[in-house]
């Protein structure tokens, strides 16, 4: 008996598929849901609180079956992001309205001429046969968001705990019953998972933006270190053991400057999927520090003779990094979306100091060619002048960004902020 039961269900669930024709069957409890649920949203909607009547559409739309009920939440949402001012949602479920319900219509008399104008744009560029509008005009309800300032109240906890009120939208019902290719999926209407983004990125990092603060300080203690190293070398390397740098006779022309690139992978977490604009990120990065001065140089001393060379110094870090980041996306739900992201890190350090010096030595008719080239490490400087150095440092990431997606899920970013730095960052993620 059972069996029979069951292959019977078969051939009834089979002919409902071919039978286009037909109206979707509903039980009576998921069609007083169904209300239910609408009924919270309109409600939400008539305070002014669209952002949560937009969640409460979305969850009727699950409950959904036929043509009239489906148009009657994508109007709703549509309505909602008209009054959000989030353009290119607003004309996407106004699109789907149309594909359920052709002949439906707006009128200025109910709605903001704009919301009408921007309905009526829509339907020219599906090219649907505009109805006649008198008959329609006479059934059109009046739905117009309150004059107070809209209060941002939470939207409703339980399904029971509002009275259901009735669809202001509504228009005549449709004649036609739904085909299986035209009623839109619940996946069309909310967009399901986007509770993980990976992003990789690439960035170029400096402080040049503030060199001025220190490079007079740095560049001349510099330009004495290598005048001092090359007198040493002159007397040590090539015999000249009697030259007297003079103190005040020299030039200097040097240029600080900083770089490096900077390569990283982040994991990021959204509690709240497609809808929530907090992010929870955990990335990698590789990061190439690089501090150096280089320029001429020109050490005179007191028979006469002068060194002249071009120099360089050089402090180079490779710095690998773990970071936590919080990040706010301004408007979650658009393609388009500023950002805000802080962050910290953790990462072990160490650098090599280099100083290196090509040119020649000046003296009667002598002119040998000289070169040196010293290499130590940081920890091998702060042990020769006893200091202590910290075996880590600390990351502070703060900066601001746009966000732009290109197709479903995969994005583009670009960011500028401060790194223990300044940063200038491009990047793509996935998100899913």
């Amino acid at each position: 008996m059972n069996t029979h039961k069951h292959f019977l269900a078969v051939v009834l669930v089979l002919l409902a598929v071919l039978a286009q024709g037909l109206p979707a069957q509903t039980s009576p409890e998921r069609k007083a849901q169904f209300e239910e649920v609408l009924g919270q949203a309109d409600k939400l909607f008539n305070s002014g609180n669209y952002r949560n009547a937009v969640e409460r559409y979305f969850f009727a739309s699950k409950l959904a079956q036929d043509r009239s009920e489906y148009s009657r939440v994508y109007f709703g949402l549509a309505l909602s992001y008209f009054y959000l001012k989030e353009t290119e949602q607003c004309e996407r479920y106004i699109r789907m309205v149309l594909e359920v319900d052709p002949r439906r219509t707006v009128s200025a008399v109910f709605y903001p001429i704009s919301f009408v104008q921007t309905f009526d744009r829509v339907r020219n560029e599906l090219r649907l046969p505009a109805p006649g509008t008198a008959d329609a005009e006479q059934v059109q309800p009046q739905l117009r968001p309150p004059v107070a300032k809209p209060a941002m109240e939470p939207a409703p906890q339980s399904a029971t705990t509002t009275p259901a009120v009735k669809m202001p939208a509504e228009t005549a019902p449709v004649s036609q019953p739904p085909t299986a290719a035209a009623v839109p999926t619940v996946k069309a209407a909310a967009r399901k998972g986007g509770h993980f983004e990976v992003a990789a990125y690439g960035s170029s990092w400096s402080i040049n933006l503030i060199k001025g603060l220190f490079e007079s300080s740095v560049v001349d203690k510099f330009s004495t270190e290598i005048r001092r190293v090359i007198s040493s070398d002159l007397r040590d390397k090539y015999g000249y053991y009697y030259l007297v740098p003079s103190a005040s006779n020299y030039v200097s022309d040097l240029v600080f400057n900083s770089s490096g690139p900077n390569y990283g992978l982040d994991i990021r977490y959204y509690s709240q999927g497609w809808g929530g604009s907090f992010s929870l990120g955990l990335s990698f990065e590789q990061t190439r520090m690089k501090l150096a001065i280089q320029g001429t140089v020109k050490q005179y001393y007191q028979d006469n003779s002068y060194a002249e060379a071009e120099v360089e110094g050089s402090a180079t870090a490779s710095i690998l990094s773990t970071n936590l980041s919080f990040r706010w996306d301004v408007l979650p739900t658009s393609r388009v979306s500023p950002f805000f992201i802080l962050g910290f890190g953790w990462a072990p350090f160490s650098a090599d100091i280099t100083e290196t010096y090509t040119g020649t030595f000046y003296r009667g008719g002598e002119q040998p060619a000289i070169e040196g080239t010293t290499v130590k490490s940081l920890a091998d400087i702060a042990s020769e002048n006893d200091f202590n150095l910290p075996d880590a440092i600390v990351i502070v990431h703060v900066g601001l960004g746009l966000k732009v997606e290109v197709f479903s899920g995969f994005s583009l970013s670009a960011e500028a902020g401060l790194w223990d730095g300044f940063l200038l960052r491009f990047g793509g993620a996935f998100r899913f």
